[in-house]
């Protein structure tokens, strides 16, 4: 499938591989903008908003999750979030306004329990703490 966002409404429309499309409506939605679109393993839809923060869809049940830098609920370093990249073992990468983070398990995201990003360590300190990162790829050998 392939996604895109309505800049001038809260919606998000969804094409598929035979040319049918698809809109969803957000209520909550109307005051953000997706910066970008990342669909994960899981057929959720991963959206940086200009707003600040992460707005993740599922398009099958129209769940919809805000995460933020509030610990249980994205704990982020930054609601800035420049970009989002997919590593090779499913993993959800976001560059922020105050470094990078990663989500192990993307598919418990609409789980009912606490869903926070981790900052990735090397030796013994986090990567990239407190710099504004505005771009993230994943090559080949899963290197980030």
């Amino acid at each position: 499938a392939v996604y895109g966002a309505s800049f001038g409404q809260p919606s998000v429309y969804a094409r598929s591989a035979t040319g049918q499309w698809q809109s969803f409506v957000f209520d909550t939605f109307a005051a953000r903008q997706p910066v970008s679109i990342l669909l994960d393993d899981n057929g959720y839809l991963w959206m940086p908003l200009v707003s600040g923060g992460i707005w993740v869809f599922d398009p099958v049940t129209t769940r919809g999750r805000l995460l933020s830098t509030a610990n249980g609920n994205g704990g982020l370093p930054d609601n800035r979030v420049f970009a989002l990249a997919k590593d090779k073992q499913g993993q959800l990468w976001a560059a922020t306004g105050r470094g990078a983070a990663y989500f192990f398990n993307p598919g418990s995201v609409f789980d009912n329990q606490p869903f926070d990003a981790i900052a990735p360590i090397f030796d013994g300190r986090p990567v990239l703490r407190d710099e504004v990162v505005t771009a993230i790829r994943v090559d080949g050998g899963n290197r980030k």
